[in-house]
């Protein structure tokens, strides 16, 4: 389960795995811009955001771990789906 919190200002710049029941799992750091998109690969191990600085992240769902990411965009990414 994920969490998307916005900072002070209303922007999403963390990511935060969540339980089944709301309690906070770990925090997914790595993101250095506002998120725009995420989602979540079909067999449920890997996370990908999307940010307003072009950047996709990549992030091991189990664990939060960093994977890689790919400068898709010379600006804002509005759409996220894994094929």
């Amino acid at each position: 389960m994920r969490n998307i919190t916005p900072d002070t200002e209303g922007r999403i710049s963390d990511l935060s795995m969540l339980t089944a029941d709301g309690k906070l799992a770990r925090d997914i750091a790595g993101n250095t811009a506002e998120i725009r998109r995420v989602d979540i690969r079909r067999d449920s191990q890997q996370i990908a955001s999307a940010d307003v600085a072009g950047i996709v992240r990549l992030f091991k769902a189990d664990d939060g771990a960093p994977q890689g990411f790919i400068c898709a965009h010379a600006g804002e990414i509005t759409g996220l789906v894994y094929a």
